[in-house]
């Protein structure tokens, strides 16, 4: 390996570190909010977060158990949405405070009326959208209105459309709150999803992390990489 060659993979090297090191965090609280609309959105230090609801009507129907890969080569178990799960995007979001987060929609069944506003599982299986305008990496999910018998589930956007539905994939459900064991994916796309009857809580509060690109290694791997080429030139 030459001197230059060996000085950029270093630089490389520490450049990679330096941007891991500095990774930006932002975080998302949503306990002080109330009311209720089609969505919400808010801007922390310059990252747009909207949340958006749905639901799968009849509940979520599972596929065939299987495993994907996140960023980092570890297994990730769930299963994929298909083709005989239904969507009702009429659900809009329902803040109540403290709590957070969830979702209402006023789904009937009989006499019973399914509209606490929470992300639930009780007729239809609720689901919060979150929606960023740049890639992050889920860090920390904090849940209100949680106790033992609640469980969520993860949504992941493997189709790469940039919404939530057929193809994506579901995670096994999880129980720890606060959350903060994410698979390594960084997207613009995440949900949460409530899949079992005894299951109705909120989301409160959300951090995520941005690995910025490391513009100053860039910019130094350019000039060694212009001075490697001046110095070929000279020799030749």
């Amino acid at each position: 390996m030459s001197k230059v060659s060996k000085a950029l993979s270093i630089v490389a090297a520490g450049a990679f570190m330096s941007t891991a090191a500095n990774a930006a965090t932002f975080n998302f609280d949503f306990s002080s909010l109330y009311g209720a609309g089609g969505s919400y959105q808010t801007t922390v230090d310059g990252l747009t977060l909207t949340v958006t609801a749905g639901s799968f009507v009849d509940g979520y129907q599972y596929g065939t158990t299987r495993w994907v890969r996140d960023d980092e080569d570890n297994r990730v178990y769930g299963s994929v949405i298909g083709s005989n799960n239904s969507f009702d995007r009429n659900a809009y979001v329902n803040a109540d405070g403290a709590n957070g987060l969830g979702v209402y929609n006023n789904v009937r069944r009989g006499r019973t009326t399914d509209n606490t506003g929470d992300v639930d599982g009780r007729y239809w299986d609720d689901f919060l959208i979150l929606t960023f305008d740049q890639n992050v990496q889920l860090d920390i999910a904090r849940f209100g209105s949680f106790d033992s018998n609640d469980d969520y589930r993860m949504i992941y956007d493997m189709t790469g459309d940039d919404e939530l539905g057929y193809g994506d994939f579901v995670t096994r459900s999880g129980d720890d709150n606060p959350q903060t064991s994410f698979p390594w994916v960084h997207d613009n796309v995440f949900g949460f999803l409530a899949t079992g009857s005894n299951d109705d809580w909120r989301l409160a509060e959300l951090q995520v992390s941005i690995v910025p690109l490391p513009a100053g290694g860039l910019l130094l791997l350019t000039g060694l990489a212009g001075l490697a080429a001046m110095r070929r030139r000279s020799k030749s």
